[in-house]
């Protein structure tokens, strides 16, 4: 008999799964077009439309015309985030477009002037997007990468992310190959992300940050540096936190299991353990209790002196105990040694006190299975 919520975590499990599998079995593809106009009504041209899927992960750029107009075929059906975009500044951006196979034609105008009358703060003026151009184009000239940076960082100590991110982009356009650039503007999103209060300008930046993250770790890839190799890890490791605060479990189990694949050749390979460790701690999160053991099982293998991994091994596999025919707490294989080993490691922990519940609560001297014997 197995424990109630762990019933309830499998049926909401289930339910996700199967809802999944019918989103992807209904994806199709559509057209998407529109008209991009300036606060003084003169057509956006050389700007590109960012599209980014928030259910299928898909990520399309569609460039605008002298007239100002974009038009795209392909595009799979689901839920955006669409971003206009000119000259590595955002003008402004829309969330939770809906592309629909039933229409002939998904259109999505911006006009900034309508936009600034009612959001304000949502448009980036013409001075702005000069003001950036020129800030760019003074830094290209004096080529002041280290000032930027300087400045970026000093931004991000006083919580200034807008700031930061703007600088990020102009130090990017300076350098569009280096991949640390991108991997410092995935801090920001992350980290701006969980301050961020409403729901859909969180999801937006945890998407921006896993989408930096992408472009470093592609850029550190392609690189024949050796020390570009090292920041791959970090880089799979943050991409998996964004992807696991945005509920994308999938993508956020491929990154952590990447960041511990490239720690295994890494001037610190023990960073493994603490890859699979946070793996482990997205799975608890998620209530995926067997994908956490068996993150915390690789993370033990690879740390072994590791005691933190140890207790949450215990409470996911805690989860899932079972009752015998006289009520009593059945835990399964590997429980009580957990918490065992983590108070051996670390018997004045920060968990001890917990540790030493769960063991009262299940009991250390009762069997770890149940007894089937054949009568």
């Amino acid at each position: 008999m197995k424990v109630t919520r762990k019933i309830n975590a499998v049926l909401t499990f289930v339910f996700l799964l199967v809802s999944s599998m019918g989103a992807s079995a209904q994806a199709g593809y559509a057209t998407v077009s529109g008209k991009c106009i300036d606060e003084n009504g003169q057509p956006i041209t050389e700007a590109v439309v960012q599209m980014r899927g928030t259910e299928n992960g898909q990520k399309y750029d569609i460039k605008t015309d002298k007239k100002g107009t974009y038009f795209s075929i392909g595009i799979q059906s689901g839920i955006y985030n669409v971003a206009l975009v000119k000259n590595g500044v955002e003008l402004y951006h829309r969330n939770n477009f809906q592309v629909r196979l039933s229409e002939e034609n998904n259109k999505l105008d911006f006009d900034l002037a309508k936009e600034k009358k009612e959001s304000p703060k949502s448009v980036v003026s013409e001075a702005e997007r000069k003001a950036h151009e020129a800030a760019v184009e003074e830094a290209k000239k004096s080529n002041n990468m280290n000032d930027i940076l300087a400045k970026a960082s000093d931004a991000v100590t006083a919580g200034d992310t807008d700031t930061a991110i703007k600088l990020y982009k102009q130090a990017a356009e300076i350098k569009p190959d280096e991949n640390y650039i991108f991997g410092k503007m995935g801090d920001v999103y992350l980290g701006s992300a969980k301050k961020a209060t409403d729901a859909d300008d969180r999801s937006q930046k945890y998407q921006s940050a896993a989408d930096s993250y992408k472009k470093a770790i592609e850029l550190a890839l392609a690189s024949v540096k050796e020390k570009d190799k090292i920041n791959l890890g970090p880089y799979y490791n943050n991409l998996g936190e964004a992807y696991a605060k945005n509920s994308k479990f999938t993508e956020a189990v491929e990154s952590y299991n990447k960041a511990a694949a490239s720690a295994a050749t890494s001037v610190k390979p023990s960073d493994a353990g603490m890859y699979y460790f946070n793996l482990g701690a997205v799975m608890t999160n998620a209530g995926h209790s067997d994908e956490a053991v068996a993150a915390f099982d690789k993370c033990i293998a690879a740390d072994p002196t590791r005691a933190d991994a140890y207790y949450w091994k215990g409470v996911a596999l805690a989860g899932k105990a079972g009752l015998d025919k006289e009520g009593k707490v059945v835990p399964l294989p590997g429980t009580i040694e957990a918490f065992n080993k983590y108070l051996e490691l670390k018997p004045a922990g920060p968990m001890a006190a917990g540790a030493k519940d769960m063991l009262t609560y299940l009991g250390s001297s009762i069997q770890t299975k149940v007894n089937t014997k054949k009568k």
